[in-house]
């Protein structure tokens, strides 16, 4: 599956680099001729500033995330490590454990694995476990480990991990498409030379008006692609979650970066703006800022709407189907490590959202 994900992401790649350079070369050829090289150099400069900057942002903002989630999720053999650690309890009953002196000096098979405080291992079903070696021992003594019921069984989790990776497979799908319109009316519009008719429409955001124009603004058969290529995305994700959302990710920077570099006139636009000296009555602003300014905040909600949203949903995934909970059939609940994780994504989100409406 791997190998043949690098050809297809391959031969992708050299299909898309193909189309670029034929482009390039026609529109270098017919600007040299009409004697506005200049102008393409610096439509081509901001172009590609553009492009690098929100393929590099949003591909290391997803990438880190998605390595941070890889450390804290729980481990494959989870049930088998908890069973481990239960043996260097000397008391258990079905409330709480306790450590004393004898066992804190005693060596048990989870102090062997050598697990730091800030690892995965850390927090087997929420209890805050590490390596005894690593914490002071008056704080082991004094400290009491509740054990807790898993937080998801199977008839919950199994809904809940379908339901995000619908979400991812939605996403996938709205910024794909949005991308390969750009692309299309890039296509059209190759002999335009004025901005105005150069300059792609202002991409929506994902929302309910969006995925209702998405859904239901095309024919069946095109409809029936759509719907099968997010089957595809959901059974991919819960084959190998880590591989495809690496993918996807990869995919939506790409399609990111492409859709902004193609508004550069906007961008040019709200640089060196032109001030109507005229201010509006209900806000006082000046009339120039929505007219230049206005677009580059809808293009930032746009792309950071998108960004934070997957990071969460794929970050989320990757815990709930950690530490072989499918399998099993329960979610150990989860660990502080992935819940500070979480708000903080969550936090990005609704940030994102409070701006939109502002």
């Amino acid at each position: 599956m791997t190998k043949l994900l690098r050809w297809v992401t391959g031969l992708l790649g050299l299909w898309i680099a193909w189309n670029l350079l034929s482009h390039l070369v026609a529109e270098i050829l017919w600007f040299t001729e009409v004697d506005y090289l200049s102008a393409f150099v610096l439509r081509l400069q901001t172009q590609l500033s553009l492009w690098v900057i929100v393929f590099i942002l949003s591909l290391g903002f997803l990438l880190t995330n998605l390595s941070l989630a890889n450390q804290f999720k729980h481990p494959k053999n989870l049930a088998d490590l908890e069973i481990t650690w239960l043996k260097g309890f000397k008391t258990l009953d079905s409330s709480s454990l306790t450590l004393n002196q004898t066992q804190l000096n005693s060596p048990s098979p989870i102090v062997k694995l050598g697990v730091r405080p800030d690892s995965p291992l850390a927090t087997l079903r929420d209890w805050p476990l590490a390596t005894l070696s690593d914490w002071p021992l008056a704080t082991l003594r004094d400290r009491k480990f509740s054990r807790k019921r898993p937080a998801f069984r199977l008839r919950s989790l199994l809904p809940f991990a379908l339901a995000l990776s619908l979400l991812v497979g939605v996403v996938l799908l709205y910024y794909g498409k949005t991308a390969f319109s750009v692309w299309d009316f890039h296509r059209k519009t190759l002999s335009a030379t004025f901005l105005s008719e150069a300059t792609p429409p202002l991409p929506s955001p994902l929302g309910w008006v969006s995925l209702g124009k998405l859904f239901l603004s095309e024919s069946r058969s095109y409809l029936v692609w759509q719907l099968g290529m997010i089957s595809a995305v959901m059974v991919g994700l819960m084959v190998n979650a880590q591989l495809w959302l690496r993918a996807i990710a990869l995919a939506l920077s790409f399609s990111w970066a492409m859709v902004i570099s193609e508004q550069w006139g906007r961008i040019l636009e709200y640089l060196y703006p032109t001030y109507f000296n005229t201010t509006e009555p209900l806000f006082g602003q000046d009339i120039g800022f929505y007219v230049f300014g206005v677009p580059l905040w809808q293009l930032l909600d746009f792309w950071l709407g998108g960004l934070f949203l997957f990071g969460l949903v794929a970050v989320w995934l990757i815990y709930l189907t950690s530490g072989n909970s499918l399998s099993d059939g329960k979610f150990p609940g989860f660990s502080q490590n992935q819940l500070r994780h979480l708000y903080g994504l969550g936090s990005a989100v609704s940030a994102i959202t409070a701006f939109h409406y502002w």
